[in-house]
């Protein structure tokens, strides 16, 4: 696998996406207590959280093909679950099943011709 390689729902993104396009939310782990009437910490119950990752270009000169973009928008309005695979470069490293676009998905095409920029934010479910 190369280094910033990102692959969404079959459509490996090439060229590139930069590692400061990609942004983590989420993904840490929830706790609740069972406290006591005195006020002691009983036990406590870990759930691992989703993540959400914000993709977006970090500068107009930072595109996608057309063709790229075409089937990210296809998929998006497929709003069927699909397969994410970043690249040991990104902070959010390996492959990731069940995943959705969450929110607006845009690609704003540029003036030359078979480029778009791009902003979407992608869910990435979590085994508990």
């Amino acid at each position: 696998m190369a280094r910033y390689q990102l692959t969404i729902g079959g459509t490996e993104l090439n060229p590139t996406v930069p590692p400061q396009a990609v942004k983590r939310t989420g993904g840490g782990r929830g706790v609740t207590e069972a406290v006591s009437i005195n006020g002691a910490v009983i036990h406590t119950r870990g759930y691992r959280m989703a993540r959400r990752i914000q993709i977006a270009s970090p500068g107009p000169e930072w595109v996608l093909l057309e063709a790229q973009t075409a089937a990210l928008r296809a998929l998006a309005l497929a709003d069927t679950s699909f397969t994410v695979t970043f690249g040991e470069g990104y902070e959010t490293a390996g492959t990731f099943t069940g995943c959705l676009f969450e929110g607006e998905t845009i690609f704003e095409p540029k003036r030359q011709i078979g480029y778009a920029n791009y902003s979407f934010t992608l869910y990435i479910p979590q085994e508990a």
